[in-house]
């Protein structure tokens, strides 16, 4: 009912605009596969390997991919999407508390295709490339700012086919997810063995810079609800503590890689895993499994200030100002 009250406040000019509209609702809110109730009218996410799903398919010359066995083995029809995970993602799991069947698709898959195609990706869109970064130097990948550019098109696109009205109203009410940061400090830990404080210090503020500069960026675009999932414990990850004498081995080793914790390379055909995934925290050397992407976004979407602050997602997306 509210959101009801809310379209008849908009200024939508014409019958033919309005017309317009209303199918632009329909395609966002109602999928027709079934899935339920989508509770924003869209989501747009940016950010890396932890959050795409299937963008740097696209990419020619790219190591960074995942496009191949054994990378989602666990998916639907077992079949690797270009996901750095033997199922969904933390991406994945979050759409789906929100009224979604999974992530929106990915950017580069909608570029040559139909116009209807394009309109059904206007439910959501991720923009996510497996290792890019907060800095444009980090990864020879899709760069943040390049994801930004993307938006923009977008933004484009949807006042184009509606209003200038209509799309602030729309791109207002949806959820923007950045999860990115974790390339740039293992490029910075690269390039320097043993940094001193004052060093690690400047390249913070640096990275808490930029990341500040591209929300800006997209609340200039209309983007007002903003969730931001932070770095995690690099150091807990099997490919640094593979270098580590001190390193856990426990189950904390990867489920799928190569060497000591099965950190020192990727999940590739050739690579083993193992058979208990549920049991595994990191399904490779970066990146958690499924079980672990599952438990992280119910955390994150319903969970108390210890795992999203100041509000967790549900609140995010249920405040209506």
């Amino acid at each position: 009912m509210a959101f009801v009250r809310e379209i008849r406040s908009l200024p939508l000019s014409s019958p033919l605009l309005l017309l317009q509209f209303l199918s632009f609702i329909l395609s966002t809110f109602v999928d027709v596969g079934g899935a339920a109730t989508a509770k924003v009218p869209a989501i747009y996410v940016f950010g890396d390997s932890t959050a795409d799903v299937g963008n740097n398919n696209y990419l020619p010359g790219s190591a960074a991919k995942a496009n191949f066995p054994h990378n989602g083995i666990d998916f639907p029809s077992s079949r690797p999407t270009g996901r750095f995970s033997n199922g969904y993602n933390g991406i994945d799991f979050l759409a789906t508390h929100m009224g979604f069947r999974r992530s929106p698709l990915p950017f580069l898959s909608l570029t040559n295709k139909t116009n209807h195609q394009v309109m059904r990706g206007l439910r959501g869109i991720n923009f996510a490339s497996g290792g890019s970064g907060v800095l444009d130097s980090t990864g020879s990948t899709i760069t943040l700012s390049k994801q930004i550019q993307y938006f923009a098109t977008i933004q484009s696109n949807i006042t184009a086919r509606t209003s200038r009205e209509t799309a602030e109203y729309v791109i207002s009410r949806s959820l923007f997810l950045i999860s990115t940061g974790g390339n740039d400090i293992f490029a910075f830990f690269s390039q320097n063995n043993s940094p001193t404080n004052s060093q690690k210090r400047r390249f913070t503020a640096t990275l808490v810079s930029e990341c500040t500069n591209h929300v800006k960026a997209l609340y200039t675009l209309g983007a007002r609800k903003f969730g931001v999932i932070d770095v995690p414990p690099i150091g807990c990850c099997p490919y640094p503590r593979s270098l580590s004498p001190t390193g856990y081995r426990e189950v904390r080793t990867a489920c799928c890689g190569a060497g000591r914790f099965n950190g020192n390379s990727g999940c590739t055909p050739n690579a083993t895993y193992c058979s208990n995934r549920r049991q595994y925290l990191f399904w490779d050397l970066l990146h958690p499994t499924h079980t672990t992407s599952r438990l992280a976004a119910l955390a994150i979407f319903n969970g108390s200030q210890q795992f999203a602050a100041p509000i967790n997602f549900r609140q995010l997306i249920e405040d209506s100002n």
